[in-house]
């Protein structure tokens, strides 16, 4: 039976649950694909540290270069996370004519047009299910399954920690912090978490599905990028009491014009939708096409098991276009030069939000006549009140209205010497 030698970039969590899942179903692989999957040499930081699988420590290297140059590996699987060092060991790979499968959304969201170009000049593929949302195969669907779509707009749930925080602070009751550590002492969030909550994980995630529904490279640079550090317990609470759970959406548009949008931030969805139901750790996508109209895409975004389905899925596939010789045969994912953008004057939304006034009469009514006066329409006002405090939340739900619009009557409001804070902004999703 054929072998298709392996070699492993990292021997971290999803490494390891891909070495138990090769050594697991070795004869399920065999029966179903007719090849055996061999791991050839694993390039990890220490050899002598303690792994979560069984492995031959002869197969370990402290020299990654040594792992991209060997003749003998077939396929390189890169596991090591980063930009900079990955990016130069899978650039290695592909001039080597290997095939690499990768979970690095960091490195194909920053570099995926330089090492796509690379793979097609040295006839081979670079895969990367496991980039986005975990064991879902929203890649494959988007490249394959929908090729004949249009895709005018995403909405997605693209970061399971934190979806796993905004879940326990609407369920729960818990404060940022408390929901934070919480899932720092479950695994979900890294010692470090900014790349989670700040947003730029799920903006990385949303470039490469934009990417791929629009046939143009974009970048996260394309985009805001906002993400839930200071989101507040109260408009979570204010939210679930107007019928609406708050969630990070890293969403795309596609005008008729072919122009494009793209966004991450914080959401409000009604709690009777789908996304909305999309609780804990678990990451969600909301696709709309031209053919196929809405579709949900639903599963585990992260941790060990999940995301190794998604590389092993890409390994066996590889695999077996590498005994085929058609690793160079994939339909362009790329085909198009830089989209336009939508412009701010052309973004609309309903929008949630919530002011700081002064408890004292006809405030206001000089609100609402500085809103109307930008041509914000509202289609709700809630005032929560509080014997014991003189600064109160009022909160709007508006009609469909302009960003812009909306921003330059912020600015005007937060300027007003009887509102304590910044106001609070976030777009409302009716789906």
């Amino acid at each position: 039976m054929k072998k298709i030698k392996i070699g492993l970039l990292g021997l971290g969590t999803v490494a390891s649950g891909l070495v138990n899942a090769i050594n697991k179903h070795a004869a399920l692989l065999a029966d179903r694909n007719g090849f055996e999957l061999s791991i050839q040499r694993i390039a990890v930081r220490n050899t002598n540290a303690k792994r979560n699988c069984e492995v031959n420590s002869a197969l370990l290297t402290s020299d990654a270069l040594s792992v991209v140059n060997d003749p003998e590996v077939d396929i390189v699987v890169e596991l090591i996370g980063g930009v900079d060092f990955a990016g130069e060991l899978i650039s290695l790979a592909l001039q080597n004519g290997k095939a690499v499968v990768s979970a690095n959304k960091a490195l194909i969201a920053a570099r995926g047009k330089e090492l796509f170009a690379l793979a097609a000049e040295n006839n081979t593929a670079l895969f990367f299910e496991a980039a986005v949302a975990g064991a879902i195969p929203i890649i494959k669907t988007l490249r394959e399954s929908f090729a004949g779509n249009e895709i005018h707009s995403i909405s997605g749930i693209l970061n399971g920690t934190c979806n796993y925080i905004l879940t326990s602070m609407q369920e729960e009751n818990k404060s940022f912090s408390v929901a934070l550590q919480e899932a720092t002492d479950l695994g979900y969030a890294e010692a470090d978490p900014s790349l989670d909550i700040d947003g730029d994980d799920t903006a990385q995630k949303i470039s490469i599905l934009g990417s791929l529904a629009s046939g143009a490279w974009l970048s996260p640079d394309d985009m805001k990028v906002d993400g839930i550090r200071h989101i507040s317990l109260d408009d979570i609470n204010f939210a679930k009491d107007l019928g609406y759970s708050i969630k990070l959406l890293g969403s795309y548009q596609l005008n008729e014009s072919g122009a494009v949008h793209l966004s991450t931030q914080c959401t409000l969805v009604p709690d009777n939708s789908m996304l909305a139901n999309v609780k804990g750790a678990f990451n969600a996508a909301r696709l709309g096409g031209d053919l196929l109209g809405p579709a949900m895409l639903y599963g585990q975004g992260a941790g060990e098991k999940p995301t190794a389905s998604a590389v092993f899925a890409d390994l066996i596939e590889a695999a077996s276009k590498n005994l085929k010789g058609t690793l160079g045969e994939d339909q362009k994912m790329i085909y198009k030069d830089a989209p336009q953008f939508i412009s701010e004057e052309e973004i609309s939304s309903e929008f949630y939000l919530r002011i700081m006034l002064e408890d004292c009469p006809s405030v206001f009514g000089k609100i609402a006549t500085l809103l109307g006066r930008h041509g914000v329409s509202m289609a709700s006002v809630s005032q929560k009140r509080n014997a014991e405090k003189q600064v109160l939340p009022v909160i709007v739900l508006t009609h469909e209205v302009s960003l812009n619009s909306m921003n330059t009557a912020l600015a005007e409001i937060a300027e007003l010497s009887f509102v304590s804070e910044a106001p609070v902004l976030y777009p409302v999703m009716n789906c």
